[in-house]
C-alpha cells in the first residue's frame, strides 16, 4: 500500500485534490491512501507514509517539511497542477518521484 500525504497550511485546500487523486486511484486500481494533514502536523507523516506532497501555498516551508520528515521525499506541487485539479496528472505526478 502506497501513502500519499498532502500538505497544506490548515489542511482544508488539499481536501478537494485528496478526492480527485481517490476517484483516480479507484479508476486505475492503485493500492495508495491519501490523507491530508495541516503544516504544523507534519511530524505525523514521518514513518508512516511514502511521499509527503507539499501544496504550492506552502513550498516555502519545504526545507522544514524535508527535515521533519526524512527520508521520505517531499515534492511542492506547481499551482498549475493545484489549480487543474486533474487526478490523473496528480496522481502521474505523485507516482513518478
Amino acid at each position: 500500500m502506497y501513502k500519499i500525504a498532502l500538505i497544506c497550511s490548515m489542511s482544508v485546500s488539499c481536501q478537494a485534490l485528496k478526492t480527485v487523486i481517490e476517484k483516480e486511484i479507484q479508476t486505475k486500481e492503485l493500492q495508495c491512501v491519501v490523507e491530508c494533514f495541516p503544516i504544523e502536523k507534519s511530524e505525523k507523516i514521518k514513518n508512516r507514509f511514502n511521499i509527503a506532497v507539499l501544496m504550492p501555498q506552502v513550498k516555502y516551508n519545504v526545507k522544514k517539511v524535508q527535515d521533519i520528515v526524512a527520508p521520505i521525499p517531499v515534492i511542492v506541487l506547481s499551482k498549475e497542477l493545484f489549480q487543474q485539479c486533474n487526478g490523473k496528472e496528480l496522481i502521474k505526478k505523485i507516482l513518478n518521484v
